[in-house]
C-alpha cells in the first residue's frame, strides 16, 4: 500500500531509500569528519610524539588506493553475500578506522586504512546498487537527490560537534583529541546498528546469488563490469569521475585542512576546519533548490542544466580559493596571506559553494547512470567508484607535493572536461529518448487510424 501527497508517493522501495540515506547520515557524521580532521589530527599526534610519522594525506591516499583496486571485485563477492551484508561490512570498516586514531601507530594507520579501503569498496558498491534496484526510472531523479541530500547534511552535523569542542583552541592537544574521537566513534558504532536492520532487495539477491551457483560462473561479474567499463559512452564519462574524485578528495579534506592551516585568517583557526564543513552543510541545503525547481517545471534537459550549475559554482569556488588562502597552506601551519583576499566569510562562502555543486553533480550522474545502465546496477556501480577513487588517491598524493594554486588550476581545468563529457553523452542519450517516444507516437496514431478504418468498414 502507498501513501500518497502533493509531492511524493510513500512505498516500500521509498522508505528503503531514506532508510539507507539515514544509515548513512550517522555513518558519514562520524566518518566524514574524523576524514575531514584527519590531516590536522595526525599533525597534532606528531607534535606530541615525534615517533608517529603517520600523515593524514598519505594514510587517505593508501584508503583510496586499495578502495579503488578491490572495487572490481566487489560485484563477485556481492553476489554471494548480498547488497544488505556488504553495506553493513562497509559500516564496521569505516568504525574501525575511527578507532585506528588511538593507537596512535603510524604502521598501524596505515595498515587499518589499507583494509578500510577494501570494506570501503563494499559500502559503496552496495550503496550504488541498493539505491538503483529501489528506485525506477520515475524515481531515480527523487531518490538519488534524497540519499545525497541525506549524505552530505552529515558533514555538518558531525563537524558542528568537534567546532564546539575545537572553539578557541590554538593548539589539539591529546585531551582534546581523546574528546573528539570518543564522541564521533560512539556515532560510528551506532550506525553499525543501524544498518543490521537495513531491509534487504531479498528478490533480486536471491534471484542472482541461485543463478551464480547454478552456472558457477562469478567470475561474469567482473566481466559485465570490464564490458561497461569499455563501453564507448562510459570512457567519455571516465573523465566526468576523475573530476569527481579530485573534487571529493579536495573538498572534503584538503580544503578545510588548508583554511585551517592558514594562521593569517584567525589566531584559533583549527576551530575553521570543522566550521568551513558547517557551511558545505548550508551549500548542501542550497543546492537542492535548483533540484525542486525542476520537480515543479519538469525539463528534459534537467541533468545538463544541473551539471551545469554544479560546475559554474565550484570553479567560482576555487577562483576565491585562489585569491584568498595562500599557496603554502596546503602543507602545514603557516602565516601566509593570500594572493588577494584573506578573509574568512569568503573562506566559509568557498566552502559552501563547493557543496551546492556537489549535491547538483552527484545527484544527476546518478540519474544519468540509472537511464544507461539499469540492468548493470552492481557492475556499473564498481566502474564509476574505481575511477572516482582512484582520482581520489591520486589528489592525497599529489597534494603532498604541489601547492595549493597548482591544485585549483587543476581541478578548474578538469571540472570543464567533465562537463564536456557529461554534455555530450547526456545529450545522445535524451536524444535517443526524444526519438523513441517519437515512434511509439507514430505507432499509437497508425493503430488509431487503423482501428477507425475497421469500425468505418463494418
Amino acid at each position: 500500500m502507498a501513501f500518497h501527497c502533493p509531492f511524493i508517493t510513500w512505498d516500500k522501495n521509498l522508505a528503503n531509500i531514506v532508510y539507507l540515506g539515514l544509515c548513512f547520515f550517522v555513518a558519514m557524521a562520524s566518518n566524514s569528519t574524523i576524514v575531514n580532521l584527519q590531516k590536522i589530527l595526525t599533525t597534532s599526534i606528531y607534535d606530541e610524539n615525534e615517533v608517529f610519522a603517520g600523515d593524514g594525506y598519505v594514510g587517505l591516499a593508501i584508503n583510496y588506493v586499495f578502495l579503488a583496486a578491490s572495487i572490481w571485485l566487489t560485484p563477485i563477492v556481492m553476489t554471494y553475500i548480498g547488497i544488505k551484508n556488504a553495506l553493513i561490512i562497509g559500516a564496521i570498516g569505516d568504525f574501525i578506522y575511527g578507532l585506528s586514531f588511538y593507537l596512535e601507530s603510524a604502521a598501524a594507520f596505515y595498515v587499518i586504512c589499507a583494509l578500510t579501503g577494501i570494506s570501503h569498496s563494499l559500502l559503496w558498491t552496495g550503496q550504488g546498487a541498493y539505491l538503483i534496484e529501489n528506485s525506477s526510472s520515475k524515481t531515480i531523479n527523487r531518490d538519488s537527490l534524497i540519499f545525497y541530500f541525506l549524505y552530505h547534511i552529515a558533514t555538518p552535523v558531525g563537524n558542528s560537534l568537534a567546532f564546539l569542542q575545537l572553539n578557541g583552541i590554538t593548539t589539539i592537544h591529546s585531551e582534546t583529541r581523546m574528546s573528539i574521537l570518543n564522541c564521533l566513534n560512539s556515532i560510528g558504532a551506532l550506525s553499525v546498528i543501524m544498518f543490521l536492520f537495513l531491509p534487504p532487495v531479498t528478490k533480486f539477491e536471491k534471484s542472482k546469488r541461485e543463478q551464480l551457483l547454478e552456472t558457477n560462473k562469478g567470475v561474469d561479474a567482473l566481466f559485465k563490469a570490464w564490458k561497461v567499463f569499455t563501453n564507448k559512452d562510459m570512457v567519455i564519462l571516465v573523465l566526468v569521475f576523475i573530476y569527481t574524485g579530485f573534487q571529493v578528495a579536495f573538498s572534503e579534506t584538503i580544503y578545510n585542512s588548508s583554511v585551517g592551516f592558514t594562521l593569517s585568517l584567525e589566531q584559533e583557526a583549527k576551530e575553521l576546519v570543522p566550521l568551513a564543513a558547517v557551511y558545505s552543510g548550508v551549500g548542501t541545503i542550497l543546492g537542492v533548490f535548483p533540484q525542486v525547481f525542476f520537480k515543479f517545471r519538469p525539463c528534459r534537459w534537467e541533468k545538463s542544466i544541473n551539471m551545469l550549475i554544479g560546475t559554474v559554482c565550484q570553479d567560482i569556488s576555487y577562483i576565491l580559493s585562489l585569491l584568498n588562502l595562500p599557496d603554502q597552506s596546503a602543507f602545514g601551519d603557516n602565516l601566509d596571506m593570500g594572493f588577494y583576499l584573506n578573509s574568512v566569510p569568503v573562506a566559509m562562502m568557498s566552502s559552501a559553494l563547493l557543496s551546492v555543486g556537489n549535491i547538483c553533480i552527484h545527484t544527476y550522474i546518478a540519474s544519468l547512470l540509472y537511464e544507461m545502465y539499469h540492468e548493470e546496477s552492481e557492475a556499473v556501480s564498481a566502474v564509476s567508484c574505481f575511477v572516482e577513487f582512484a582520482a581520489s588517491a591520486a589528489c592525497f598524493f599529489y597534494s603532498t607535493m604541489i601547492g595549493l594554486h597548482s591544485q585549483l588550476v587543476l581541478l578548474m581545468g578538469f571540472s570543464i572536461l567533465g562537463l564536456i563529457a557529461f554534455l555530450r553523452v547526456d545529450t545522445k542519450v535524451t536524444n535517443q529518448q526524444i526519438k523513441q517516444e517519437k515512434i511509439a507516437k507514430i505507432k499509437d496514431l497508425q493503430l488509431d487510424i487503423g482501428i477507425n478504418r475497421t469500425a468505418s468498414n463494418q
